[in-house]
């Protein structure tokens, strides 16, 4: 199986800014929050393997384009796509990750994946390029890093300890599904 980890460069800002002082990111963290968790994993050898792809996508506040080229050049009968996104911080949730927007993957491979990672499950998810992959059949998930103070604007902030906790995450999934066959995750659903 391949797979394919789907980040998208933020375009919708004229001046996007984001600055990393005291474990903290603070600015236009949608979704730089997410590239900055690929990036604390990217040593690992796991990226070497052939049928592992980082893929930047941009226009994902708009029409797509990033995602729907993905989609269009790969299969959805042999490809499995890790979404990198952000989302709202939970007020009290003791959580350092989302897995959301979950398509055509059993929830029980994903807990087995992640088994020992403190996350939180969200079937469905707010709009993202996730949604776009499901529609043409693509096994999908999505991991979001939790910012506060908003999604789509230059103030929101999260840790160093949610960023490097997700990019731990990527390699967990990646390691789990690498060996495995896209018929034998696919849920029922």
């Amino acid at each position: 199986m391949k797979i394919i980890v789907s980040c998208h460069c933020d375009t919708v800002f004229t001046q996007p800014y984001c600055i990393f002082r005291g474990g903290v990111l603070e600015g236009a963290n949608d979704n730089f929050a997410s590239i900055m968790a690929v990036g604390t994993v990217l040593t690992n050898p796991i990226w070497l393997r052939d049928s592992v792809e980082l893929q930047l996508t941009e226009d994902e506040e708009m029409y797509m384009d990033g995602a729907k080229s993905i989609a269009k050049k790969n299969n959805s009968k042999d490809t499995l796509i890790i979404v990198m996104e952000v989302t709202e911080a939970k007020p009290g949730k003791n959580r350092l990750f989302t897995v959301e927007n979950i398509h055509e993957i059993k929830i029980s491979e994903i807990k087995k994946a992640l088994q020992g990672h403190p996350y939180r499950t969200i079937k469905d998810g707010t709009e993202s390029e996730s949604w776009l992959y499901a529609e043409h059949g693509f096994s999908v998930l999505e991991v979001c890093v939790p910012v506060t103070g908003g999604v789509h604007n230059l103030q929101s902030k999260t840790n160093i300890k949610n960023i490097e906790s997700v990019g731990k995450a990527i390699i967990a999934l990646i390691e789990y599904f690498t060996d495995k066959d896209i018929a034998s995750i696919r849920s029922e659903d």
